[in-house]
Formats: C-alpha cells, structure tokens, sequence
C-alpha cells in the first residue's frame, strides 16, 4: 500500500497541495492497520487517533440495557473518516464503540492534536479544518435521517424510509448490508425484519432477488415514506 496516496485520496486531505501534504505527513505519524470482522475499532470514550478508511466496513454502535447492538453510521468509503468526532470532543459519547463489519484496512493517524496543528502553515490549516467540518456536516446530516427513520411507528414504515434512503437515481436498490445489519440500524429485531419483508412481497409491494430490491408498486410504498 502507498500511505501518501491514500491519505492524498482522503476526506482529511482533501484540496491539500503536494507542499501541504509533504508539510503535514512530518508532523503526524500514519501507520496501516488491519482488522478482522467483529473486531473493535475504537471505543468512543477513549479515542486517541482520526482513522482512515482504505477498504472494509466498520460502524458506529451501542449496546443497549439488553445487551441488543444498535448500529449507527457505517463507514464504508475508501478515504473516509472515523473518530474526528470523538477524537477532538471532550464530551460524553453517545455512542460506544466502533466495530469492523468485514475485514478493514484503515491508516491510523495520530499527533493531529491541536497543538500540532497550530504549528502549521496557516493555508493548511484552513484547509483541514474546512475538510474537518464537512465530514462533521456529513455525520450530522446522517444522525437526522436515523432519528426520523427509528422514530417511525411501524416496521413497514421503517424499512420502506430505509429501502428509500439507498435506492439509486434510477430506481434501482441494492443491499449491501446482512439482514442483521440492517435490524441493528432500524432498532427492530431480524425476525421481525424478515417477516415485514415477507408480507411486503406477498403483498406485490416489492420483490427481493438476491441482494436487489425491485419496487412493484410505488404508489403503496410511497405512502409509507415520510
């Protein structure tokens, strides 16, 4: 693997000259990491590094009173962040941890501390935060959508707001995630996932073939999407 290409590739990185980037790779220390399914990334109320996506998929979790895993915000695009949230917030996560879904490749970053930070060129350091704040923007924009979506009343209008948040401009829907990902993202047990899906196809509201879902008819689905 390049280090410097993919952190050139990053969201971190994004916009930096090859000055800036020669600037900032002297000030922190990158180093790849691999991470094997079900492993924990990071706990959230202890981060000591900002991660960088280079393949895999890893989420944000919780586990509630129960011991039933919540699943947030999956990281799956290559030069995507993880833990700049927590790394420079100093208050009480929500969430708990970040677990790896299918085995991950991230570089770890660290000395990105504000002090190090403030030693840069001040273009840089501009530029870095402005890419800062749009994964920030990005995230916060993604916690709204998933407190509409669990907030729904019924399985059906859960799943129908998911099934809509991923289908494509040409209508196509492809599921990227197991079924079990997908319950821990809606706060809905898998069984009760499986059968609402059952009942969406007996009804010809949808069609599932494979990992694709093909909407049969729009004008009932619609109506379940708020």
């Amino acid at each position: 693997m390049n280090i410097r290409t993919e952190l050139q590739n990053s969201q971190l990185c994004e916009g930096l000259t090859e000055a800036q980037l020669n600037e900032l790779m002297n000030k922190i220390t990158v180093k790849e990491k691999h991470y094997k399914n079900n492993e924990i990334l990071f706990y959230t109320d202890e981060v000591t590094k900002v991660y960088i996506l280079v393949k895999g998929n890893a989420a944000i979790a919780k586990n509630t009173s129960s011991g039933k895993r919540i699943l947030g915000k999956n990281v799956t695009e290559p030069g995507e962040l993880a833990g700049e949230i927590y790394y420079f917030s100093h208050r009480n996560p929500f969430w708990d941890y970040v677990i790896v879904l299918e085995p991950t490749t991230v570089l770890e970053i660290s000395s990105i501390d504000q002090e190090t930070l403030q030693t840069l060129d001040l273009a840089l350091q501009n530029q870095l935060l402005v890419n800062l704040l749009k994964s920030v923007t990005r995230k916060f924009e993604y916690i709204g959508e998933k407190v509409r979506m669990v907030s729904e009343d019924s399985v059906r209008a859960k799943i129908s707001n998911y099934l809509f948040g991923i289908q494509d401009d040409d209508g196509s829907i492809e599921l990227t995630e197991t079924r079990e990902e997908i319950a821990d993202y809606l706060d809905i047990t898998r069984p009760s996932l499986s059968r609402e899906l059952g009942r969406m196809q007996k009804e010809n509201i949808i069609r599932i073939e494979g990992s694709s879902v093909i909407i049969l008819d729009a004008i009932i689905f619609d109506t379940f999407i708020e």
